[in-house]
């Protein structure tokens, strides 16, 4: 299992990955297209941001992938549409079923851990 060598680097970035400027969500599909040696456009969202590009963004939501004009959202998917493209896939069926644990679990502690990241000082505070 590792990087397909057949797909290196090219000059022009094939995508771009929009996503805030902290560890989440869209930092696995980072760390993936670093390892797999992509150049991608790693666009990475302000707080203060966000509210005006909430609405460009498929399902008001982050991270999304945008290829060709098209949106792909959903980190998992996300996650396994490149792990399929850049050959991280195994063909065993046990270890792509841990695998799948591994990225499942993550998604499950994000969605708790998340909101508490992202709340302001009034939200802490209650008010």
């Amino acid at each position: 299992m590792g990087c397909d060598e057949s797909k290196a680097r090219s000059n022009e970035p094939i995508g771009t990955l929009h996503y805030f400027d902290l560890y989440g969500r869209g930092e696995m599909i980072r760390l993936l297209l670093n390892h797999a040696n992509v150049n991608f456009v790693d666009h990475r969202v302000a707080m203060a941001d966000w509210p005006a590009i909430k609405p460009t963004m498929k399902g008001g939501q982050m991270p999304i992938w945008e290829q060709a004009g098209v949106q792909y959202n959903d980190s998992i998917p996300i996650m396994r549409y490149f792990g399929k493209t850049y050959g991280y896939v195994v063909p065993d069926a046990g270890i792509a079923y841990e695998t799948d644990c591994c990225l499942n679990t993550d998604a499950g502690f994000l969605g708790k851990v998340a909101p508490l990241c992202m709340q302001g000082k009034n939200d802490a505070e209650g008010k």
